[in-house]
């Protein structure tokens, strides 16, 4: 199952539990290019950690038709993707097809919520992007700073 909340913009939240689906692709697929018809900067950060198996064949493949369809538009507004992945082997995985194939906006692999979150909130002031109310308060009841 996939969930995108756009509850705390500008970040975007993708939880995943259990085995990505091809209709929990199309799904992503849809949600994706919805954020970024805003037009507006953000930053992802895609929850895997309770993914309990990698998607099959069939839905990498739609991934990747989606990565490849959303690319320019991504560049223009996403001002990065961090990926949670609690799995070391897999994370070590993942970065390393990152080495081979680097992805065209900064991304992160890392091992926790708020990791990925601490690093969604450094793109942003990069960017002096202000995080909005929600987005503050999310990130005060994580027991995180909201400021710099």
């Amino acid at each position: 199952m996939i969930r995108v909340d756009v509850g705390l913009w500008p970040l975007t939240v993708t939880t995943v539990e259990g085995a990505i689906t091809l209709s929990d692709a199309s799904a992503l697929a849809d949600a994706h290019r919805a954020i970024l018809a805003r037009r507006e900067k953000h930053v992802n950060l895609f929850d895997g950690a309770l993914v309990d198996a990698l998607p099959d064949a069939v839905v990498r493949k739609k991934l990747a038709e989606l990565t490849a369809e959303t690319n320019e538009a991504s560049k223009r507004w996403a001002l990065g993707t961090a990926f949670v992945v609690t799995n070391t082997i897999v994370r070590g995985s993942i970065t390393a097809i990152h080495w081979v194939s680097p992805p065209t906006i900064p991304t992160r692999v890392v091992a926790t919520y708020d990791e990925g979150l601490a690093w969604c909130l450094a793109r942003l002031r990069a960017a002096g992007i202000e995080l909005g109310a929600a987005l503050t308060a999310h990130v005060g009841q994580r027991g995180l700073s909201a400021v710099p």
